[in-house]
């Protein structure tokens, strides 16, 4: 999905340096919510979570003001919706100020929790990595079902049934908030891509694993294991248009 860089937020602190530096992530990714009305408008952004810093709060107002979604339809009429917006926090040092970014990710359900698999000791002990795709529908409830791996590449296309193992595991242990139409939630299909590497090696090697299922309806789309450990919506009710003013 294409990265989007949005409103900027100052923050004047004692200066530092006098050059601009590179932007660098800061903190942990955030969540927003976003009410989007039946014209495709954000009229309300909110950050999910306790003790949210004011700065953080202003900063996705001024980010998602202007964005504007092609708008969810019930029987076949445009309706208000709900969704959630994943977020990097950047930030950059210019003459001795911080300047702070919000760097999109990716919108759909909200993810409240979802931890990185652990590692699967034998395959740690064998030196074997790995990439996992798993696909799951986020129900109204926020629980998940059909959760299943899609597709999967590991060292010189090694078995992988421990990976997949693992990847499930998170995926189900994951909390969610579904997306809403008028209301109402409904259900989202999304991907989660995981990555299973080891230091000083590198991922040159990976190949479609002999025990991984091919995953024909991803043929000719992106490869979304670039998008490691971020999920990937694949049928929200919105569509993402345009972040401009």
């Amino acid at each position: 999905m294409k990265n989007m860089l949005l409103v900027l937020l100052m923050l004047l602190v004692t200066p530092a340096c006098m050059a601009a530096q590179e932007w660098t992530r800061v903190g942990p990714p955030i969540t927003a919510a976003l009410d989007v009305d039946a014209r495709g408008h954000v009229v309300h952004a909110q950050v999910v979570g306790r003790d949210v810093l004011p700065q953080l709060q202003q900063l996705t107002e001024q980010t998602t003001q202007h964005w504007r979604f092609v708008p969810a339809t019930v029987g076949g009429k445009p309706a208000p919706a709900r969704t959630y917006a994943l977020f990097h926090v950047q930030m950059q040092t210019v003459d001795g100020d911080q300047q702070l970014r919000l760097h999109y990710i990716w919108h759909g359900p909200g993810t409240i929790s979802l931890q990185s698999p652990a590692y699967p000791t034998e395959m740690q002990r064998q030196l074997v990595q790995a990439t996992v795709v798993v696909a799951l529908d986020v129900n109204g409830d926020g629980r998940v079902s059909n959760v299943h791996v899609v597709t999967a590449k590991t060292s010189g296309g090694t078995r992988g049934s421990a990976f997949y193992k693992a990847s499930i595991d998170a995926v189900e242990k994951g909390k969610y908030l579904p997306e809403l139409v008028d209301g109402r939630p409904v259900v989202t299909h999304m991907r989660v891509p995981f990555t299973f590497s080891l230091d000083n090696y590198d991922l040159s090697d990976l190949r479609h694993a002999l025990d991984a299922p091919h995953d024909k309806a991803a043929k000719g789309s992106i490869d979304i294991t670039h998008f490691a450990d971020v999920p990937v919506v694949l049928d929200s009710p919105l569509r993402l248009v345009s972040t401009s003013p």
